[in-house]
């Protein structure tokens, strides 16, 4: 209490922060009696003549405030929402960002400017089915179907993240897709745009390959151009976080100069009109992305706070300028950059400085060289590895997954951040002046070949261990304790043991998570129906299995992809291929782009077609080191995977390339699942085994593959009780005929399904 009575003016614009996120998740009803009670009992207060300073002025009115902003700002949101949600509309819109575009479907960030004939403004996410390229800043129309992010998307994460963005609306062009032809220059985000393009091209000029789509990730936030693989080989490592440009790339910069300025600007008030000056530079050369640019704000306040106060306050400055960037922009308090940015200056201010003033007086004191130049270097380390360590837990809590070699490889990889966070900015200044930019060029280069060296070395020694939200209360409890150290005041000179035990609280949370990454026996089997071709993943043991039915898209990958990433497995163990059906080497290409593949089953080669296509997957397979396997698909032959049995039977095998029917049976002793290919049954031994499904009265699901053929309609009687899934409503009206009144029948283009549980 005697902490927060130092610093009201900081608390009360934290308690406004926690007020909102907490106002936000609850219904319009509950906020307004909230600001009508909360208002109320201030009156109260006032007119009795109250002298409880604390409660009158930093308790009450920051929870009444944030209660007014979550009304006004999301009032229209949800308007919205329950205007447009499961409506279909005629629109025009202008496309502001690629999401994703490739052969099966295309994502698009846009802004809706009419809607039906009316005006209106706001976000959303538009998809399309198959590829479309779009240029950004460009007007078009279509008519779209709406619907609520909510409602849409699983993955709470996912949800925060289109929250940060405004997005509350997600929509499916339909039909009528016309382009305008004509390009809309929105104010300011089109010209941001095109600053970042030119930033860009100029980097360009001097480097290339991978180090430069590295470089311009880690400094523009271009990530179109990084590789899957390197994508992937920074997840392992625990390092997707310095890929998105934030706070924390902002405060490394800044807080550098900061220190380094300290002996050039005798007069503090000069030095941060500099720092507000760089930090708005640097946003700028960003191209003014939307997490730097939060950023940029909250630094800016916070070095305003500076100069409009008599007596600087770091702490009250920090928290005002979180407040009040949180009262401009409320959707700010889901955008991981805000929090980034603002335990990474934390860091900076609480420890960062204390630990630095020590440094530097062991530095005065020495008179060995070689020790002042390694105490220096340590100097310089130290700003960017504290703002990664108190970055943590916001990195962890978002990404919902932590890599065991994430606090090493954080602080192994910050110098090569650093080198390239201070050189490539010259690159882009004096691109035009060769003299002048080919040094940096040279240092960048070197700093972004080492990182993506050592990424590819350790990516494959450091297995992730899934969160699952168990280890929420002790992040928590860290964060609870870094505001508390915030609050400190005559005793700072006890957060210098804050870094200690961040680091212990790290080591127990990965040795726990490491236990239960061992021993954890979930087994799972996740169906996925692209429309292009059906897949599983199957879970067992924390090991993954994919079992690919037809030919593989890039839609049917990311499927895979996004099973995987979302039960945090790195790795697949096994990858089967049912047939070789639209199959070549790019099939196991496209998986390999976002994971490791150990082991490939593929059934005997019946034909030179085939034969060729198997000889290409096993080249392949050799030079990436994966091991191949053959099995006979024509007689069921089982292949065992860490306690669960697939048995894979092709029961109306034909010549290679036509589609034919793939039957696949899951069982681990106590439980059984079988997928059945939609394709032709027209023998007497392929309705038998059929008949044989039903008789054990097991789940059944008839996926889409080979749905063009007919099926037989004598096959489909099973028992009463059986449940039978559809993939899609097509194949339920083929079957609709032969079913008895008591079947259960469920449409499933997607099924998890656990089989211990």
């Amino acid at each position: 209490m005697k902490a927060i009575k130092q610093r009201p003016f900081a608390f009360s614009c934290i308690l406004y922060v926690v007020s909102s996120v907490l106002l936000f998740f609850t219904d319009l009803p509950i906020k307004v009696a909230v600001i009508l009670l909360l208002f109320t009992l201030e009156m109260f207060f006032v007119f009795k003549g109250c002298k409880h300073r604390l409660l009158i002025l930093y308790t009450i009115p920051p929870i009444i405030l944030a209660g007014v902003v979550s009304v006004y700002f999301y009032s229209i949101n949800y308007r919205n929402i329950l205007t447009y949600d499961g409506k279909t509309c005629d629109v025009e819109f202008v496309v502001t960002d690629k999401d994703n575009v490739n052969d099966s479907y295309s994502l698009y960030t846009v802004s809706v400017q009419r809607t039906d004939g009316k005006k209106t403004d706001f976000k959303c996410q538009l998809s399309f089915d198959g590829y479309v390229d779009i240029d950004e800043y460009t007007l078009h129309s279509a008519t779209v179907e709406f619907a609520d992010v909510f409602g849409e998307i699983s993955k709470e994460t996912s949800k925060y993240s289109f929250l940060a963005k405004k997005i509350y609306l997600t929509a499916t062009v339909t039909d009528n897709y016309i382009d305008n032809q004509r390009q809309e220059r929105l104010f300011p985000e089109y010209y941001f745009y095109r600053a970042n393009r030119f930033l860009s091209e100029r980097i360009d000029r001097y480097i290339q390959g991978e180090e430069n789509s590295l470089i311009q990730a880690l400094l523009l936030g271009n990530k179109d151009k990084l590789t899957g693989e390197t994508k992937y080989n920074f997840r392992l490592l625990g390092l997707s976080h310095i890929l998105a440009v934030s706070g924390m790339h902002l405060s490394l910069i800044i807080g550098t100069l900061d220190k380094l300025f300290d002996r050039v600007y005798e007069d503090l008030r000069k030095k941060h009109i500099l720092m507000i000056i760089l930090t708005f530079f640097y946003a700028g050369m960003t191209g003014f992305s939307q997490s730097v640019s939060r950023a940029a704000v909250m630094l800016i306040l916070y070095y305003l706070m500076f100069l409009v106060s008599r007596k600087a306050d770091s702490t009250t400055s920090l928290c005002t300028a979180l407040g009040v960037l949180c009262v401009i922009s409320p959707n700010s308090i889901f955008d991981i950059g805000l929090w980034l940015s603002f335990l990474s200056t934390y860091g900076i201010i609480t420890v960062a400085l204390l630990i630095d003033s020590v440094i530097t007086a062991k530095k005065e004191e020495s008179e060995s060289r070689t020790k002042k130049i390694l105490l220096k270097l340590l100097s310089g380390l130290l700003y960017g590895i504290v703002p990664v360590m108190f970055s943590l837990p916001v990195i962890w809590l978002s990404y919902g997954e932590i890599s065991i070699l994430s606090p090493v490889s954080n602080i192994l990889f910050t110098p090569f951040l650093l080198g390239i966070m201070y050189t490539a900015p010259f690159v882009v200044i004096f691109a035009s002046l060769y003299v002048i930019a080919a040094n940096p060029a040279v240092l960048s280069y070197i700093c972004s070949h080492f990182m993506l060296f050592f990424t590819r070395l350790l990516a494959p020694y450091s297995p992730i261990v899934p969160l699952n939200y168990d280890f929420t209360p002790l992040i928590i409890i860290l964060l609870v304790l870094s505001y508390t150290v915030l609050a400190l005041k005559n005793i700072k000179r006890k957060s210098i043991y804050f870094i200690p035990f961040v680091c212990a609280a790290v080591m127990f949370a990965s040795f726990c998570g490491a236990h239960r990454y061992i021993t954890s026996d979930d087994q799972k089997i996740i169906y996925s129906n692209t429309s292009y071709g059906d897949s599983f993943v199957v879970i067992s043991d924390n090991k993954a299995l994919v079992c690919d039915i037809s030919g593989v898209s890039r839609l049917n990958a990311k499927e895979s992809e996004r099973a995987l990433y979302e039960n945090h497995i790195e790795k697949i163990d096994t990858y089967v291929i049912t047939d070789y059906h639209s199959r070549s080497k790019n099939t196991l290409d496209e998986v390999n782009s976002y994971t490791r593949i150990g082991k490939v089953y593929m059934p005997y080669a019946e034909s030179g077609d085939e034969e060729a296509i198997a000889k290409a997957i096993t080249e392949y397979a050799s030079e990436k080191g994966i091991e191949c396997c053959i099995y006979d698909s024509a007689l069921g032959e089982e292949i065992d995977f860490f306690g669960i049995r697939m048995n894979i039977r092709n029961v109306a095998r034909r010549s290679v390339n036509t589609p034919s029917s793939i039957c696949v049976t899951f069982t681990n002793g106590s439980s059984s699942f079988a997928y059945v290919g939609a394709g032709a049954y027209s023998t007497e031994m392929e309705e038998r085994h059929l008949s044989l499904l039903f008789r054990e009265e097991i789940p059944i699901l008839f996926g889409e593959y080979g749905r063009e053929e007919k099926l037989p309609i004598t096959t489909l009687y099973g028992q009463d009780d059986t449940e039978l899934y559809f993939a899609s409503q097509t194949i339920l009206d083929l079957c609709r005929d032969t079913l008895t009144d008591r079947a259960t029948t469920k449409i499933a283009d997607d099924l998890e399904i656990w089989f211990n549980r």
